[in-house]
Formats: C-alpha cells, structure tokens, sequence
C-alpha cells in the first residue's frame, strides 16, 4: 500500500508538470524555407512563406509544399480566394486554398520592384512596394479590373501594411498613415493623435482600426482621422505585428507577446515558453496564435489557453474606482473599467442625458478585484450618456459620448 501511495503521488506530479509545461508557447517544427517572411491563417489554414510556401491543416503539425515558385510576402484572404504578394514584382491569387495560382498583376516601375503587402475589398486590389532595384519606388499599385491595368500612387515612404473597412482603405506607411474613401483614387494623411509616425502594422475588428507604430498601439473608431493611445501595460511599445480574434487583440513586440480583452484598453504578457521574445509577425487560426520570432522560430498556442490568463489575483485594489470609459468618443462598443477593494454588491448601470436607465452592465456580487465590461451602443442614437458605478457604499459617476 505503501509503494501505491507513492506511485500516485509521483504520478499526480508527472501530470501536474506536464500540464504546466503545456500551458505555454509550443514550438512548431516547419519544412526549411529560408527566411521567414510571412505568416498567415484562415480557419484551420495556416501558410507560411519564405523560399516557397507552404500548408499546414493541422496547426502547424505536418505541412504540404504548394506548386509555386515565389518569395511570398505577405497574404491577404477575401472571400474564398486567397492573394499573395511575391516579393518581386508578381501578385498571385487562388481560388482552391493555395493548390493553383495564377499570377494576375505585373506592375512595373522600370525596374524590379519589391512588394510587401496586398488587400482587396473585391473592387480594386491594392499592392504596396516597399523600393527597387533601381531606386525608391515607394509605391501603392492599383488595379480595378482585377490586374489587367495598373494605377499608382506614391507616398515617399515604404508601404508597411493595408487595412480594408467596407468600402474604405487605410495604408500604414514609414511617414504615417493614409485613408482613402473612393476606392484607392485619392489618399489623405489621418495622423492625429499619433506621436509617432511610422506605421508597422495595421488591424481591423469590425468598425474599430488599430495600428502598431515605434511607440505602441493606436485606435481609431472613425477609419483612421482620430487616433488614441492604446498602450497602457505594455511593457514594450514597438510593436512589430498586430492580430485579431473575436474580441481579443494581440501585439507582437521586441518584448515579448501581449494580450488585450478591452481594445487595447490595458495588456498583460503572455510569454512562457519563448526562447526568444521579439515577436515579427503574428497570424490566428479558429484555435490557435502563432508568433514568428526573430531567430526564425514558428511558436503556437491555443487561444482558450491565452485568454485564460489572468493577472495576479492576490493583488486585491486598494480602493474603490470608477475609470473613464475608453475609447471615448465611441461607436458603436467602449469598455468601462472598475475596481473594488472588497467584496461588494455592484451594479454598473447606463443613463441617458434626461437620467432614463437604459442599460445594466452588472448586477450581481463580486469579490475585490478589477474589472472591465463593454457596453454596444449600436442601437443609440449619438449623443451624451452616463454611468454609474454602485458598490456597496460607493459610489461613482461619468459621461460618455456615442458619436455616429
């Protein structure tokens, strides 16, 4: 009985260990393709580009080759058709996850070009040129009939990343960022409230638009003419690439991996398991993050995993707050943030400007902590709103603004 009870105490702590071990980055084992230049995923597809490209269907477990001769550089999904940049001057798309392509665009500046991005709204297709053979072309290409013509504008900088919201385009450049509403024919510069210039990376969920610059994240809820901070907990602020899952927004940057649950609101790292944390590019499958470092290393981790983590519950609030929601001005969701420093009941209610409650955020008890609630507003008309925070003898008060 003796050497049982042993046996199940060992066993117990081989578990335990294991399950520990598994709860951080794993590191994917891929074909050698040089380089990797880009990283991309679309339900359980994952293609990773370097000197070729090539297919995992099983999160990075096996891969397949795909019959193409290219430099991929990035990827971009629309509809059931899949774009790709190569490197030197070429755009390539499939219809059939990446089997056959078929090369659509050939733009030429008088010399060889180099391409780092593509996107497309299914009306035009934009390809940005990040310099030449022969000079600078520092070129975005413009095609409305699916490549047979080119248009090009240029902006005297690298074309870093493109966003697509609707019928609107935003291009991240090394001089800022610009925005065109009529399809491509004409660009603005939409810098406000940037402190840095340099646009990295770009990411849209739903109507809100983030950018990753040389000084952290950035937000906008009005397709790039208004920016804010978003960059409060991130303990690095050049952020390298940007990806979305459903509510949740990740950064990769030259310090490691970050999560955000409110808009980038506030981040945590989440970083066990990396041998290297500068993080290059990111990509998000139905189940999995995978993060390309900069030794040239695939690593992958689920996403219940990640949004699991939370911060350290015995640090308890010295106080009762109630924070300013974020983003403010919004449309058409913003995060409220409380804390409570001892177990109370709380309710977090929204009014409109005549004191009408219109909304409950919360209404129950909860121990001492912090928390964040998100409030859609897509039912509202624009204008002033309030909310109040009750907990226990507590209690708070701010406004809001829902600009449509």
């Amino acid at each position: 009985m003796k050497f049982i009870r042993y046996f199940l105490v060992l066993f117990f702590l081989i578990i335990t260990f294991a399950s520990q071990l598994s709860a951080q980055w794993a590191l994917v084992t891929y074909p050698d393709l040089g380089k990797i230049k880009c990283i991309a995923a679309k339900d359980t597809n994952l293609f990773i580009g370097g000197e070729g490209i090539y297919l995992s269907t099983d999160n990075g477990t096996s891969w397949n080759c795909l019959n193409i001769r290219c430099l991929p550089w990035d990827i971009f999904f629309y509809g059931t058709k899949i774009y790709m940049a190569n490197f030197f001057n070429s755009l390539f798309v499939s219809s059939d996850n990446g089997i056959n392509w078929i090369n659509i665009g050939f733009p030429s500046s008088g010399g060889l070009v180099y391409f780092y991005c593509v996107a497309t709204n299914g009306k035009s297709i934009l390809f940005g040129s990040s310099g030449s053979q022969y000079g600078n072309y520092l070129i975005l290409y413009i095609s409305y009939d699916n490549g047979a013509h080119w248009n090009n504008s240029a902006f005297g900088s690298s074309v870093n990343d493109i966003a697509v919201i609707d019928s609107t385009y935003i291009i991240g450049t090394n001089s800022g960022p610009y925005l065109s509403l009529d399809n491509g024919a004409s660009w603005n510069l939409v810098d406000e409230g940037l402190s840095n210039e340099v646009i990295n990376t770009l990411a849209v969920s739903g109507s809100n638009l983030f950018a990753g610059t040389n000084d952290g994240v950035y937000f906008s809820t009005n397709k790039g003419v208004k920016w804010n901070s978003a960059s409060n907990g991130l303990t690095n602020t050049h952020i390298n690439a940007l990806a979305v899952s459903g509510s949740n927004l990740y950064a990769g940057t030259n310090n490691g991996f970050f999560l955000s649950t409110n808009n980038g609101q506030n981040w945590i790292s989440v970083n066990g398991g990396f041998t290297d944390t500068t993080i290059q590019k990111l990509a998000v499958s139905n189940s999995h993050v995978f993060a390309v470092t900069n030794n040239n290393t695939i690593w992958r981790r689920s996403i219940s995993e990640i949004t699991e983590i939370k911060k350290d519950k015995s640090v308890t609030p010295a106080d009762f707050a109630l924070r300013q929601n974020y983003p403010n001005p919004f449309n058409p969701t913003t995060s409220i943030s409380f804390s409570i420093s001892k177990s109370s009941f709380v309710k977090l209610k929204i009014f409109d400007a005549l004191g009408r409650e219109i909304a409950t955020l919360v209404n129950e008890e909860l121990p001492a902590g912090t928390y964040s609630r998100q409030w859609n507003a897509s039912g509202f008309s624009s204008g002033v709103y309030f909310y109040r925070l009750q907990a226990g003898d507590y209690t708070a008060t701010k406004k809001l603004s829902l600009l449509k």
